[in-house]
């Protein structure tokens, strides 16, 4: 029987009060509820079906939520702070988009599932009374999701959140569906680990009948403000999750056959050849499909992201591997400023089966093991997916005397650079003749070599996040005579700032010898605009001289 009368909330100096209001022998009675009463006696009070007790003794094909089970699903997430993107979910609950889908995309671990429990918090006590979870799971099928949907919108339900819809056998061919029928009797949210899965539907079933929220790229700005930490290494070490345990993500596992990189085994290259091998039998492979038959497929993958500059080169894959963070370690070690302190710790480390255990940790194959002619279509199809992934993207870079511009690929997700970064020193470290150095040196190299990384890494990190507010960015080369590591030109006040990246906390007039040098800034603003700021970013605090310092994560936050 329907539970008669209405739930009324109220919030007094930031507390919140629940009441069931209902009238009793013709009298009015307010009854004091628990949170999760209110919840519960809600869902009896405003279901809209025909009859409550024959629908929560229906038995759903899918793993169906709503009411008091949802309650305690989503109620955890209560505390979470949202993601910049949750005002686009807000908008396509409120506003007219009939007839449409609202699709959560992105890689795992970038907070789907927190999203739409965050948005099924933000309902009305009303509101979620007609809203429903589905979990799919494996075996599950698009028809069985079908039948739940007709009997969840036959009985009023207006708010429908599925979860992983993308392990649905047929979801991609039959996604319009969802759509063009149950997008026009309710609000329907999707989301799924199988990002690619997602992006076929939109260019196909799709079409125009979606909104789209991007969850791959997580910036510094927001990693920092959701998550509370304002710490660029951590933006480093974890970048590409929304969880500080994100490195639980990108760890690297010894295992009796070799080494695994979770992250990038689940999190990008699982995604594309799930993908790929689920929709419509292997259609989209296209010149793609004899690598995966011969399980070559991951090792081109791999091969790309390893490559340090990014380039989709076809002789980079196709020579013998060759790590180019190894040949990064042995440049810096033999630097002046190392050269005393580690100059001697390489020497006698057997590079051959360093090598080898780098490519098992990797899963890379070389040249003369591989089967497949890999081609410029093969990459340019990969440059592709890992586009519409989310996983690449590019800055620009000025090349004087031509002032010819060129686009330099890079991985939006650092973690996934560092964790491959972090397989090789470990690696290394477990050598016998790096074995028989203290435990000071070990650290020390370890601590070097990640150092490296991180300034390599954080020049790019900066470059692109600046270009997602200012078009006008790029980095300046000089050829031989030096480089502005970032350019952004301000068209409105036809102005130029300049700026030097450097992955350290002290100051040194060495640091911006590029950023005053009379020739260099004379031949930049002969063709630019005249220079009104000089700076270096650094992880040191702010301070104003011929240069003005300022501190790399105040600058990322600050953006605008």
């Amino acid at each position: 029987m329907k539970t008669k009368g209405t739930i009324i909330k109220r919030t007094v100096s930031n507390k919140k009060y629940y009441y069931h209001k209902y009238l009793e022998d013709g009298k009015q009675r307010n009854e004091i509820l628990t949170e999760k009463d209110a919840y519960s006696i809600g869902f009896k009070i405003y279901f809209s079906g025909d009859n409550i007790d024959e629908f929560l003794s229906h038995e759903f094909k899918l793993d169906v939520s709503y009411g008091e089970s949802l309650f305690q699903l989503s109620n955890p997430y209560r505390s979470f702070k949202k993601r910049f993107c949750f005002a686009d979910i807000e908008d396509f609950l409120t506003n007219n988009y009939v007839g449409k889908v609202l699709i959560l995309y992105g890689l795992r671990r970038t907070g789907k599932t927190t999203l739409m429990f965050q948005s099924i918090n933000s309902l009305s006590i009303k509101e979620f009374s007609k809203a429903a979870y589905i979990k799919c799971n494996k075996g599950d099928t698009i028809y069985d999701l079908f039948d739940d949907l007709k009997y969840l919108t036959n009985n009023g339900f207006s708010y429908i959140y599925i979860d992983e819809v993308t392990l649905l056998e047929d979801f991609v061919s039959l996604s319009s569906t969802l759509s063009d029928i149950y997008g026009l009797k309710a609000k329907i949210i999707l989301s799924g680990t199988d990002s690619l899965g997602f992006s076929i539907s939109i260019h196909n079933e799709l079409y125009d009948r979606y909104k789209l929220i991007h969850t791959t790229y997580i910036s510094y700005k927001e990693f920092a403000v959701t998550l509370g930490v304002n710490s660029i290494d951590q933006f480093i070490e974890y970048g590409g999750t929304m969880s500080l345990e994100g490195i639980d993500y990108n760890k690297t596992i010894k295992t009796e056959d070799g080494y695994v990189n979770e992250y990038v085994d689940s999190s990008i290259i699982h995604n594309i050849i799930h993908s790929l091998k689920n929709v419509d039998n292997g259609k989209y492979f296209f010149h793609l499909y004899d690598l995966y038959e011969k399980n070559e497929l991951e090792n081109v993958i791999n091969r790309i992201i390893e490559d340090n500059n990014h380039r989709f080169a076809i002789s980079v894959i196709e020579q013998d591997f060759k790590s180019h963070d190894y040949g990064s370690l042995k440049k810096l070690l033999s630097s002046p400023r190392n050269y005393q302190q580690f100059g001697d710790v390489l020497k006698g480390v057997n590079e051959e089966k360093l090598l080898k255990d780098l490519m098992d940790a990797l899963n890379i194959i070389n040249k003369k093991k591989q089967t497949h002619k890999i081609d410029s279509n093969v990459l340019l199809e990969l440059e592709h997916y890992l586009y519409e992934l989310d996983v690449l993207a590019s800055i620009k870079e000025v090349i004087y005397p031509s002032y010819n511009e060129i686009k330099k690929m890079i991985f939006t997700q650092p973690g996934l650079r560092y964790s491959q970064a972090k397989t090789l020193i470990e690696i290394l470290l477990d050598d016998p003749k790096l074995k028989q150095y203290d435990l000071k040196v070990q650290n020390a190299l370890k601590e070097k070599f990640l150092s490296d990384i991180k300034g390599r890494m954080i020049e790019e990190i900066i470059i692109y996040e600046t270009s997602l507010y200012h078009k006008d960015t790029f980095k300046m080369n000089f050829a031989t005579d030096g480089e502005f590591d970032m350019v952004v030109l301000n068209n409105e006040k036809q102005t130029s700032d300049i700026y030097e990246i450097k992955y350290t906390d002290s100051m040194y007039a060495e640091q911006f010898k590029h950023l005053v040098n009379q020739q260099l800034v004379a031949i930049f603003e002969k063709k630019y605009y005249p220079i009104e700021h000089k700076y270096v970013l650094y992880r040191g605090d702010k301070d104003e001289g011929e240069v003005t310092y300022l501190n790399i994560e105040d600058y990322l936050v600050n953006l605008h």
